[in-house]
């Protein structure tokens, strides 16, 4: 059966079957153009289903692609290795990086920290030998600042103890830096004491810039000077003092001063551990510092399970391909899909198994024993594992309901195209009959003209004998015959 498509082209209707392997494509074709008007609406319809329907499995192959790809195909050699690698980095862990050393890594902080103010102040003309005390005035003399002093009487709640926590402007941090340039162009300084309560103060105007270049000049510079000159604590406490808070504590603080956060107990909190448990910069960085020894065994780990994740598949692909260029990369690269993860997660669990099971033998059942002898950063890379995997979990659960939804469309357009293609069916049916109808009809008067022809021939044949003899008329051939009845 043959349509009128929408914008006029006559097409005929194609239709199509796929079953697993067998794919089976027809036309309905007639003989002549179809008068009823409806078989263009059909046609039309149709057309519409049917590209509905490709565009409909092409969005559920998409779909399954990515079903695929957040769901882990690791087998049981997967699972061995990345078992093993994590009681190796464990072991490595217990033998050769031990417990959390805060002691020792504050004494390497303090040493670097001092060192470097030297470092810096030499840099800058200090030229005398007074050590780090000698250093610290050499900085402090020279680069001053309008809001250090700015606290002393005001009745803010701040003291000597806690300024460089609770004056922004000490804060080693982008937010630090704008409040120094805040404080040059606006010649006042600013304050969150550890009750959450925001002041402003003025400030020793001679420190403050004369013109915009100056403003700048003494709000990044001497700002960066003068922190370094508090790094190790004032003159007459080099090296023992109260240093600056750390960018992690400076952040910490910056958010408590927020408003509504400040009505909570971080304030409070930030203050203590600032004033009480002299957790500076200095105690930043020997936190860092150890962390960093930590991370060395969960490094290897890394290393050890994606090296082999990309030797084993990269062989595979390349027994299947034997082409570096066909190999499909995407499978090969131990990064961004549920397998590698699958294969961190049992390996740092494992890792954490062993250095767990270590800390609760040599803690004697001393929680705070037990507690530094856990490797925290493995401890957070198992986290950030099991969160990730929640995460492939979560996106396969949206994707099935993506792919039953798109299951049950394609079930729908499918049903209107049988609809349609048994409407279409039924006008062939009708127009079949129609043909068949004319058809009859068209005989029946060829039947009727031949029946009139054939008595007339057989009138002039009997005119024929009347007339003549009958053994001429008999002599006479068919075609003499037929040229004479002609005539």
């Amino acid at each position: 059966m043959e349509n009128k498509n929408c914008v006029g082209e006559s097409k005929p209707l194609v239709y199509k079957y796929s079953d697993g392997n067998l794919n089976i494509e027809y036309e309905l074709v007639s003989v002549f153009q179809s008068q009823d008007v409806r078989s263009n609406d059909i046609g039309c319809k149709l057309e519409q289903l049917t590209r509905e329907l490709d565009e409909n499995r092409e969005e559920l192959q998409i779909i399954k692609n990515e079903i695929y790809n957040n769901t882990s195909h690791a087998d049981k050699t997967d699972y061995i290795v990345a078992a093993c690698c994590g009681i190796i980095c464990g072991l490595i862990d217990v033998f050769f990086v031990g417990k959390f050393n805060f002691k020792g890594a504050k004494a390497w902080s303090n040493k670097a920290v001092n060192e470097f103010v030297e470092d810096i102040a030499k840099n800058d003309g200090y030229k005398g030998d007074g050590g780090l005390k000698g250093a610290i005035k050499y900085l402090e003399d020279k680069y001053k600042v309008p809001n250090d002093s700015s606290y002393e009487n005001a009745g803010i709640g701040v003291s000597s103890k806690t300024h460089h926590l609770d004056d922004m402007a000490h804060h080693p941090t982008i937010i630090g830096l704008i409040f120094s340039l805040l404080t040059q162009f606006t010649s006042k300084a600013y304050f969150s004491n550890s009750a959450g309560v925001f002041s402003v103060e003025g400030v020793n105007e001679s420190l403050i810039g004369k013109t915009f270049g100056e403003k700048i000049y003494r709000g990044v510079v001497f700002w960066f000077f003068h922190l370094v000159s508090d790094m190790s604590g004032s003159n007459k406490t080099a090296g023992e003092g109260m240093g600056i808070p750390g960018p992690i504590l400076s952040l910490a603080k910056e958010i408590s001063s927020l408003p509504g956060v400040n009505k909570t107990d971080l304030p409070k909190i930030l203050n203590e551990l600032y004033k009480n448990e002299h957790f500076d910069l200095r105690s930043e960085l020997a936190v860092a510092h150890e962390l960093g020894r930590q991370a060395i065994p969960v490094i290897i780990n890394e290393i050890l399970v994606r090296g082999f994740y990309f030797i084993r598949r990269f062989f595979a692909e390349w027994n299947e391909k034997q082409n570096l260029s066909k190999i499909e990369w995407d499978r090969v690269k131990p990064f961004n899909n549920a397998t590698i993860t699958r294969m961190l997660t049992i390996a740092s669990g494992t890792f954490l198994i062993v250095d767990a099971g270590e800390a609760a033998l040599k803690s004697g059942g001393n929680i705070y024993g037990f507690i530094l002898r856990i490797n925290f950063v493995n401890l957070f890379r198992f986290s950030m594992a099991v969160g990730s995997e929640l995460s492939y979990a979560i996106k396969r659960e949206k994707l099935g309901e993506q792919y039953f939804r798109k299951l049950i469309t394609r079930n729908e357009i499918y049903n209107s195209k049988l609809h349609y293609q048994g409407y279409a069916i039924l006008l062939v049916a009708k127009d079949t009959l129609k043909t068949i109808s004319d058809t009859y009809n068209l005989f029946y008067q060829y039947a009727e003209e031949y029946r009139e022809t054939e008595g007339r021939i057989n009138n002039r044949i009997d005119y024929l004998k009347q007339k003549y003899s009958s053994d001429l008329a008999d002599s006479m051939t068919f075609e003499e015959r037929m040229r004479y009845l002609q005539k």
